[in-house]
């Protein structure tokens, strides 16, 4: 995240960021000054826990940083030390523990999940998550990014789509240009 963030505030492209021997003295000025202003402010704000695989385990991170909103990178990476019959079963588990969690915390938390890879090139739909049955129906929001084109030099045609709002308008495409050098 704060890769994605240094590039987009300092307009230094991604693959300098990567290998730094690539970098010029502005990039690295420029580098020096994104850190002094937004470190300090990220340090406060943004607390990044690796590891963390299971529920209770989010749970216990959540009463101690009392934070305002959790992101879970990959639903498909948590675990429990229980059995379950089938991969559906786990899944369904996962979100509705985690639907029981923000509502008894009163937190957001964000779920990020992958589609199928059937749904490359073409808008995607609640049959395109992995074990959507109980995503979709646990899920108060459901927000998908889809490639709508080839790369076009520096961006990508990029839609943002709501596919699910509890209590608003659904079915809405945000048309976007992703740009690929800065993330």
């Amino acid at each position: 995240l704060m890769e994605r963030l240094a590039c987009r505030e300092t307009d230094i492209n991604h693959n300098k960021l990567k290998n730094p021997a690539k970098m010029n003295a502005k990039d690295n000025q420029n580098l020096d000054l994104f850190f002094d202003v937004f470190e300090p402010t990220v340090k406060d704000y943004l607390k990044v826990i690796d590891g963390v695989s299971k529920v209770s385990e989010i749970k216990k991170h959540i009463e101690y940083y009392k934070p305002e909103a959790v992101v879970i990178d990959q639903l498909t990476q948590l675990d429990e030390n229980r059995k379950f019959g089938s991969i559906r079963e786990q899944f369904s588990y996962m979100t509705r523990t985690l639907k029981s969690l923000t509502k008894s915390m009163d937190i957001p938390i964000i779920l990020l999940c992958q589609i199928s890879r059937s749904g490359e090139n073409k808008p995607p739909t609640f049959s395109d998550l992995k074990e959507s049955g109980s995503i979709e129906e646990d899920s108060d929001n459901i927000i998908a990014l889809h490639q709508t084109a080839d790369v076009k030099g520096e961006c990508t045609p990029t839609d943002i789509m709501i596919l699910k709002q509890r209590n608003g308008k659904r079915d809405i495409c945000i048309p976007c240009m992703y740009q690929n050098e800065k993330f």
